[in-house]
């Protein structure tokens, strides 16, 4: 009788038990058999954004702009600048870096009448390069980009004000 008894015991238990035991069973064998996830691209949130990160392109005499974002330091005494003071001076910023100009940039007409591609300067803006324009100016536009999401501008050709070869000697004060 003592036979019958454990052999009971040392027996599997059916596909419906609900042991921990079996439940982990089904468990790792649903994992094992489960196909491999794809990769998941990992996109470096604080690089300058590129055309090929946008879904959209600038048309006619548009250029887009990814404001500059105010970087993590330390205030005169020693002290951090707190993230609130940080989003205030993101939204104050008025420099940002190209990431793409539409075909027609610059050949239009100031509302003075004067030919945007006269000045070598202007002509000579590309993806890359920073510019300095008007607070309130422009259409703002938020895009995911990997896991977060970032800011455009998408601006006229006559809402440019500068041409900034040094955009870390640009302050805003808050």
């Amino acid at each position: 009788m003592a036979k019958t008894s454990l052999a009971k015991k040392l027996t599997p238990h059916d596909a419906n038990c609900a042991c921990d035991e079996c439940i982990k069973a089904r468990v790792r064998a649903r994992v094992a058999a489960a196909p491999a996830a794809a990769p998941v691209a990992v996109v470096d949130e604080t690089r300058p954004l590129t055309v090929d990160d946008l879904p959209f392109r600038a048309l006619t005499w548009f250029l887009i702009v990814e404001p500059r974002m105010p970087k993590d330091r330390i205030g005169k005494m020693g002290l951090y600048v707190s993230q609130e003071t940080k989003n205030v001076e993101e939204i104050q910023t008025t420099v940002g870096h190209v990431v793409h100009k539409g075909a027609q940039f610059g050949e239009g007409r100031s509302a003075s009448g004067l030919r945007m591609n006269d000045d070598p300067e202007f002509a000579s803006i590309k993806a890359g390069d920073y510019v300095l324009f008007g607070r309130y100016t422009g259409q703002q536009v938020k895009i995911r980009v990997g896991t977060g999401v970032r800011r455009v501008i998408v601006l006229t050709d006559t809402e440019l004000m500068l041409k900034v070869s040094e955009p870390d000697r640009i302050q805003f004060w808050v």
